[in-house]
């Protein structure tokens, strides 16, 4: 009983890590005393049939899983009373109700009974902000939102602050989620909560899933965390890695999507995880087990999200995962390809091409087989996923079959009057990257749609690009998109690059419109941009400064006096000089 003492006076110490194996290593020091106090018993100490009280209490205490029950036996908490009893029933009897709301008017009618009552505790609180979300999930008017959001917010206000130290890891969890979700923006509260959190992060308190929503909560609300928090949750989240590949966690205890959450908090808060760095080496290794437990379970979205934000850090931290990893991910998400969602298809190729790792062509036709149904059935593809979709196709190795390429022209056509410029400067691009030349239809509708968006929409690198497209596919294009384009282009010629002026003088040259060319109009523009175009040929190579110049000998419209013959004679000798 001395050490028990000595253990009460360590409270404090050891209130953080406290656990039921503590006491239970406390436990032969309590059978020596208990042992001694029976035979030798002393003046003022009780007899030895009374000595085994304490001793059993602590045993039934060791036996109870609870931690606080235990505390309270060893550290002498006070006794609950019968009026405190009955509070705690009656708090429990409003969890069980407010856990049955399934509407704003019955959580509002739940919410005013517990304030009447009074029985307000911080497992309530945490469960009541944990089902906020869940009511508004159907159809819910904005009315409802805003009155959902304004309850929390005085909740948060009211109660948050007086039972936040009460609280363990999860409550704080719940109560953090509730409030991103609902849209909460005072950053104070979150800063309380990751301060509180603190001891049960350190303590390894929380589980993997608690650690990825409250770092997305505070992500969701804008929140940075200070860089002591974020340290102790990286070396709780690599241990509970290392338990994942010793076998010690339980199945789905740090699933795909905890890694999911992780990568997107990290990459909304802009912070370096510490797998980009390399000081954590199990981080892939885990996605990939994370994959091949899900089995046909996976969720497409969560290797879209760690996919797209591995694209994120390529450009910003210079990320390189291994191409070895990247296939074998690529490899265990083929056969499920068919039930991913269209968006989710869509950012895997496009986050692959960004880090400049295409996939295989075995593993694109499998693609192409899936996306073909997604263009004709239900869930299809958005018109912004289309655009995003066309731009990183064009730039894959991969050809398509003609089936398949006229099945997509045809269902193109429909969303042509739907597409951005962006989109549609993409599509013709794409199209002349696999040479496939659509019908006069559809070139038709093309230029319908196009014309009106040329003088407004589309900028310098659009127009280069669409107008090469079409040389491509050797199209017959009208006067009036010619003209459309040609004067877009001359409007904004200060933002023009060197590049974009040399590729679209290039396409406008053979268009196959002698007409148009012979047109004196058309050859001033040209020469005004090939003057212009003058100081910019030093950032360029010789070979689009051959091009241009093949170009203006095409439209017979490169005078004596113009700027670009100085340029032309400093490339001919410097080529001489190489040569």
């Amino acid at each position: 009983w001395g050490e028990l003492k000595c253990v009460r006076h360590a409270r404090g110490q050891c209130k953080a890590t406290a656990s039921p194996s503590i006491y239970r290593r406390a436990l032969p020091s309590l059978c020596r005393a208990a042992v001694q106090n029976e035979d030798s018993p002393q003046a003022g100490h009780p007899s030895p049939q009374a000595s085994h009280a304490p001793y059993d209490r602590v045993l039934r205490s060791l036996s109870n899983k609870s931690t606080s029950s235990i505390e309270d036996e060893l550290f002498g908490c006070p006794q609950t009373t019968t009026a405190d009893r009955g509070q705690t029933a009656d708090a429990k009897r409003c969890s069980t109700r407010v856990k049955a709301c399934r509407s704003w008017y019955e959580l509002r009618t739940e919410l005013a009974a517990v304030e009447r009552a009074g029985v307000m505790n911080p497992k309530l609180l945490a469960i009541i902000f944990s089902c906020m979300p869940k009511i508004l999930q159907g159809r819910s008017s904005e009315q409802e939102r805003a009155e959902v959001a304004a309850a929390a917010a005085a909740l948060a206000e009211t109660h948050l602050d007086q039972l936040m130290d009460c609280m363990d890891g999860q409550g704080l969890v719940n109560v953090a989620v509730g409030l991103a979700k609902l849209g909460h923006t005072q950053p104070q509260v979150f800063h309380k909560l990751a301060s509180s959190s603190v001891q049960h992060i350190r303590a390894g308190h929380m589980s993997a899933q608690g650690l990825s929503n409250l770092l997305w909560a505070l992500a969701t609300a804008g929140v940075r965390p200070a860089g002591s928090w974020l340290s102790e949750l990286w070396v709780q989240l690599e241990e509970h890695m290392q338990e994942e590949q010793l076998g010690s966690l339980q199945p789905g205890e740090l699933s795909l999507q905890d890694l999911a959450n992780v990568s997107w908090a990290c990459c909304r808060l802009e912070v370096l995880p510490p797998w980009v760095s390399g000081s954590m080496p199990g981080f892939l290794p885990t996605l990939l087990r994370g994959v091949e437990r899900a089995g046909s379970n996976l969720s497409g979205g969560d290797v879209a999200t760690i996919l797209t934000t591995m694209a994120i850090w390529s450009r910003t931290f210079s990320y390189k995962p291994s191409e070895t990893m990247l296939a074998k991910l690529l490899a265990l998400c083929q056969p499920h390809l068919a039930q991913f969602l269209p968006q989710d298809l869509v950012s895997i190729v496009h986050s692959l091409v960004v880090m400049n790792a295409p996939p295989s062509r075995p593993w694109m036709s499998s693609y192409y087989l899936v996306l073909r149904d997604r263009l004709i059935f239900d869930p299809t593809l958005s018109y912004s996923d289309f655009q995003r979709l066309l731009w990183a196709l064009s730039r894959i190795d991969h050809v398509p079959s003609q089936a398949w390429l006229k099945q997509f022209v045809e269902v193109s056509r429909v969303k042509l009057r739907h597409l951005r410029f962006r989109a549609l400067s993409e599509l013709i691009w794409a199209l002349s990257c696999w040479g496939y030349t659509p019908s006069s239809e559809w070139l038709h509708e093309y230029y319908r749609v196009t014309l009106p968006k040329l003088k407004d929409d589309y900028k310098c690198h659009h127009l280069a690009n669409s107008v090469l497209a079409l040389k491509k596919l050797g199209a017959q294009v009208p006067t009036e998109w010619l003209d459309a384009a040609l004067s877009s282009f001359c409007d904004q010629l200060n933002e023009a690059k060197a590049h974009d002026l040399v590729v679209f003088i290039d396409g406008m040259v053979d268009c196959d419109n002698a007409e148009w060319m012979a047109r004196g109009s058309t050859g001033k523009r040209l020469l005004m941009l090939a003057n212009h175009g003058a100081s910019k040929f030093d950032l360029c190579v010789p070979v689009q400064f051959a091009k241009l110049l093949v170009a203006l000998a095409t439209a017979s419209v490169l005078s004596k006096s113009s700027p670009v013959r100085p340029k032309q004679e400093r490339h001919t000798r410097g080529s001489e000089s190489l040569n």
